[in-house]
């Protein structure tokens, strides 16, 4: 009996050694499985997948897929990346601030204008000749004492009021006729602060009280027409 008992032992012993080098070939096989699997697909399958020969993708099929499929998905062209999508529109310039005239609608002035012709509405100043309206060019400025100084306009021409008038001589050139309020003008002068569709109308000797006149003139719309065109008799 003791001698059968020591052989069954050993009987379970080879059994479990048999099994257990039955495991460890079975592991390295599958692992070899593994990495050839992992190789041949490029990289990270965590297990070995059957190569199918493709199948046509008949009319059938292809229209079964696309009712498979979201609605998000089933597009004829891919939807646009980063890369494809179009640059962002540039924001558009802040508007300048409104100046005086600024809504003003002129009509169109052909330069040289004609006689009679319609300018449009001006924004019409009035001005002397003291420091405040012509800075250091006014002969009562002090740097102009004891200097024999001229007051001059722009164009050369003497100051003279009921005649002279500034203007943007872009607009209006020098030596164009202008009518403003039933009055005749010459655009002989020109101003910093003057541009686009505005006239100052020179109204006299600061030692007069015409700077008094001016400020009673104000600022006004006034229609202007032409009187007389450059160059015209």
């Amino acid at each position: 009996m003791k001698g059968m008992k020591w052989k069954l032992v050993w009987l379970g012993v080879l059994i479990a050694l048999a099994q257990l080098i039955m495991g460890a070939s079975l592991w390295l096989i599958s692992s070899a499985g593994l990495r050839g699997a992992a190789q041949e697909g490029g990289g990270g399958i965590p297990y070995a997948v059957a190569r199918l020969p493709a199948a046509p993708l008949t009319e059938e099929l292809a229209d079964g897929r696309a009712q498979m499929l979201p609605e998000s998905r089933v597009s004829a062209a891919p939807a646009a990346g980063p890369r494809d999508a179009a640059p962002p529109e540039p924001p558009e310039p802040a508007a300048p601030a409104e100046e005086p005239g600024a809504g003003l609608i002129p009509a169109a002035v052909i330069m040289p204008p004609q006689a009679g012709e319609y300018l449009g509405e001006f924004l019409v100043y009035a001005y002397c000749n003291c420091p405040s309206c012509c800075g250091r060019w006014s002969p009562y400025h002090g740097s102009r004492a004891g200097t024999g100084y001229e007051h001059r306009t722009a164009s050369g021409t003497e100051l003279v009021a009921g005649r002279t008038a500034a203007a943007d001589w872009g607009v209006l050139p020098p030596g164009t006729e202008v009518v403003v309020g039933g009055q005749a003008y010459t655009v002989e002068d020109r101003g910093k602060g003057i541009a686009g569709y505005k006239l100052d109308l020179y109204f006299g000797d600061w030692a007069d009280g015409a700077h008094e006149r001016a400020l009673e003139w104000g600022v006004r719309r006034v229609e202007v027409y032409a009187a007389r065109a450059v160059g015209q008799g």
